[in-house]
């Protein structure tokens, strides 16, 4: 069973993406606000999968890929990113410290199943 970490600093963003993961049978879900507490919870316990909002406050989302790839324990660890940002020079960053994904927000829950099923094949 996928453990999986939503990061979102809007709440109603996390429950309507812990219901979609519910609906693909993945129930070992924690939540933090940040990517601050996000980095917390990840040197703290092992995740099979990240799904990070870009812009929050304390730590972007950007800044919380970059910890998770410059990481030995975490750096091949799946990230999903939930984004409205549109900067070309942002994605193409993120591109290059290997995302997993991208979901524009807002988004439909097709579209974060199917970049979930891109790295848990097993998602039903």
């Amino acid at each position: 069973m996928s453990r999986i970490l939503i990061v979102d600093d809007m709440p109603s963003i996390r429950d309507f993406t812990r219901a979609i993961l519910g609906e693909l049978g993945l129930n070992k879900v924690d939540e933090a606000k940040d990517g601050q507490e996000a980095l917390g919870m990840l040197n703290a316990m092992r995740y099979d999968l990240l799904i990070s909002d870009w812009n929050m406050p304390r730590l972007d989302g950007l800044g919380l890929l970059k910890a998770v790839r410059a990481s030995e324990t975490m750096k091949a660890m799946p990230v999903i990113m939930l984004t409205g940002e549109t900067s070309r020079e942002n994605v193409e960053e993120a591109i290059g410290l290997g995302v997993a994904g991208f979901v524009a927000k807002p988004f439909k829950p097709q579209s974060l199943m199917a970049a979930i099923r891109r790295v848990i094949p097993a998602a039903a």
